[in-house]
């Protein structure tokens, strides 16, 4: 460990009293002390001064040398700063040990301080946390707040002594109070929250404020981190940029770095991805992980330059090397992925691995999944549990499959089940519907549908189609719930209109029509109905919570059919402004036939280009639109992206709004390899 310098020992700059005073500078300048001299020392010493200050340290030593072996405490000190420094000789640090001591032995708390300093940091003899804890007691006894600080930081780092924040806390306080900015900024750290002391906000941003109006670039960034988040303050966006900008100005690579997050989420200013480029830039330059982190993260993306995962993975690898676990991970995923560098599984998981051992669940997870695909399920389950128990979702169900398969570990239902419901209860649609099925056979718990049913009810609630399906089975033949086929009904044809495969979708519909033959006219309109409503709550909510509250809403009376139209639709479907002079994108098969094509808004829309195999047409409407869809362009799709679907399924029968269902890319390619596809989960709309 190497305790930090920020105040720096020295020469004496004049004789005044026998009192201790010292000035704080800049790093490279020297701290002063005074003492009392008789005359005759008196000129000699201020002649050493002047040489000093003029650049001339050979006189300084020469003039220095007699006063400090004739016993000057103050002579002894300050030649031991220039051995230190090498001004005036060679750098020898057991020199400046032996001056040092000697000004330190007879009471001088400068030299003391000193002297704890050069033992800490094991300069000119070996390293030794207790000898250098003994010298600044001493100072510290004497009201040296350099002194007092040192002591706050060993507490503070449990160097050399237990860590005790406490203890920390006393020492920075007693610094802090004469003035040093580094104890006052330390001492807010300390307030902000560590173990056995109470958080306080508003006494953190006191001794923050305190250190950054003296130009302490970390207080000043850590006083911008609280008025953005609020804490101990009122948030104010603009404050914090303000002390950021200070920090930053003071050449701060924490500074620069939360200037660049100001930029990405436009707090305080206008959102830039370039200027937060150029600020992460500064940072990154400077070797702060963090900012090269995001550095890669904005090439990765193409935020505020042009898409480059070449780049991306060069700047994540220098946050890597630097142990940076986030950088790890994703460096891990460009080698998983082929992106910016060659496709290589191996590197994947040694990046990985290196995140993973630092903690970050995201490359537990997904080195567990590595591990799995390898068929070394041991290895798989200790990475799974690992992520698992830090609560994420994926790898709890994940870990609940080895369990159910015997993988890794022996087979146990109950334990599966158990990972089930925690990866259920944060939410995974995967984890409900297979703790539903468990509750459903009584497999690793006490067998109960209306349980079963809870859980069926929460994944389809999610938009999960096998789960839409069980649950409208369990209303048709009434398990677990009351035998309602309204509801049966509405669940078949959700679930028909939510999956893409195709024997799912057969299942769905073949149950809907059984339900519909045992189902009055009203029933079925009911229904109808209700499917209509659940399609509204998803398009608001993206998911289907309100569907089974909403029947009261739904009138019990037949449906009368709309009249028929005077000029037929052969098609209804969705199409996409994509430029500002009203280009309209929408399927081929949605216009295949069709001999007029026009506008819910009415606009004329004259056809440019129609591309059969690509299933894609292009048309340009007379109106121009107020916002159009932009093309991301800069990078591909890819295996686990959200997409979204908007259409107007059932024309006719349900909203007239657009429709709006939700999934996942589940392949980068279609049917036989077809990489002009990429195949998608649960996007399909009612038919």
């Amino acid at each position: 460990m190497q305790v930090p310098r920020f105040t720096l020992r020295g020469l004496i700059e004049g004789v005044v009293s026998m009192r201790l005073k010292l000035a704080s500078t800049l790093l490279s300048a020297i701290v002063f002390a005074v003492v009392i001299f008789n005359s005759a020392f008196a000129g000699i010493f201020e002649d050493a001064m002047a040489a000093y200050r003029g650049g001339d340290f050979a006189t300084a030593m020469r003039l220095l040398g007699p006063l400090a072996e004739q016993g000057n405490a103050a002579a002894q000190n300050n030649l031991g700063a220039m051995f230190e420094r090498g001004q005036g000789v060679p750098q020898n640090y057991a020199e400046a040990v032996k001056w040092y001591r000697k000004a330190a032995e007879q009471g001088y708390a400068g030299a003391q301080d000193s002297l704890g300093f050069m033992y800490a940091n094991g300069h000119g003899l070996p390293q030794d946390y207790a000898e250098a804890m003994k010298w600044w007691f001493k100072a510290a006894g004497q009201g040296n707040a350099q002194a007092q600080y040192n002591l706050g930081v060993m507490y503070d780092w449990g160097a050399g002594v237990p860590q005790n924040y406490a203890e920390a806390m006393k020492w920075y306080r007693k610094s802090a109070e004469q003035g040093n900015a580094e104890a006052q900024w330390r001492l807010g750290v300390i307030y902000e929250g560590r173990p056995g002391v109470p958080q306080n906000y508003a006494a953190a941003m006191k001794w923050y404020r305190k250190s950054a109006e003296q130009g302490n670039a970390e207080a000043q960034w850590r006083l911008g981190v609280l008025y953005e988040r609020g804490q101990g303050v009122p948030q104010n966006y603009a404050a914090a940029m303000k002390w950021y900008r200070k920090s930053a100005d003071n050449g701060s690579a924490w500074g620069y770095y939360r200037l660049g997050v100001m930029y990405v989420f436009g707090r305080g200013v206008p959102q830039n991805y370039a200027a937060a480029m150029k600020w992460y830039r500064k940072s990154a330059d400077n070797g702060f992980a963090a900012a090269q982190h995001n550095l890669g993260v904005m090439y990765e993306r193409g935020q505020g330059v042009p898409q480059d995962s070449a780049e991306a993975v060069k700047w994540y690898r220098k946050a890597a090397d630097q142990g940076y676990a986030k950088a790890q991970h994703r460096l891990g995923f460009m080698y998983l992925y082929g992106l910016g560098a060659p496709l290589d599984e191996a590197e994947a998981a040694k990046w990985y691995r290196k995140a993973a051992e630092q903690g970050h669940v995201g490359a537990q997870y997904e080195l567990g999944r590595l591990y799995a695909f390898g068929k070394d399920y041991v290895a798989a389950v200790k990475w799974y549990r690992r992520a698992a128990e830090q609560g994420d979702a994926g790898a709890q169900f994940d870990l609940g499959n080895m369990y159910t398969e015997g993988h890794g570990v022996p087979r146990n239902k109950a334990e599966a089940a158990k990972w089930y419901r925690k990866a259920a209860e944060y939410g995974s649609i995967r984890a409900r519907y297979k703790l539903a099925l468990m509750y459903y056979r009584g497999e690793g718990v006490p067998q109960n549908h209306a349980e079963a049913a809870n859980w069926y009810r929460k994944a389809a609630s999610q938009g999960d189609a096998s789960a839409q399906v069980n649950l409208g089975y369990m209303y048709a033949v009434g398990e677990g719930v009351p035998q309602d086929y309204v509801q049966a009904h509405t669940w078949f044809n959700l679930a028909a209109s939510h999956t893409q495969q195709q024997d799912l979708h057969d299942k769905a519909l073949r149950s809907r029509d059984i339900v519909a033959a045992k189902m009055t006219a009203a029933q079925v309109a009911e229904a109808q109905e209700l499917a209509r409503v659940c399609e509204t709550n998803y398009a608001k909510h993206y998911n289907y919570k309100e569907c089974n509250f909403e029947r009261s809403k739904v009138s019990r009376v037949e449906v009368q059919p709309p009249p028929a139209p005077q000029n037929k639709v052969a098609s209804t479907g969705p199409g996409f402004f994509a430029s500002e002079s009203g280009h309209i994108v929408t399927n081929a098969h949605v216009v295949e036939g069709c001999f007029a094509v026009r506008s819910s808004r009415g606009g004329q829309i004259s056809k440019l280009s129609v591309d059969e195999q690509s299933d894609l047409a292009l048309y340009i409407a007379s109106e121009k639109p107020k916002a159009f869809a932009r093309l991301r362009g800069e990078y591909g799709a890819r295996i686990g992206e959200p997409v979204v679907t908007v259409g107007f399924p059932l024309s006719g029968l349900l909203s007239s709004d657009p429709i709006v269902t939700t999934g996942i890319i589940s392949a980068l390619s279609g049917l036989r390899n077809d990489r002009r596809t990429i195949q998608t989960s649960r996007l399909r709309q009612l038919i």
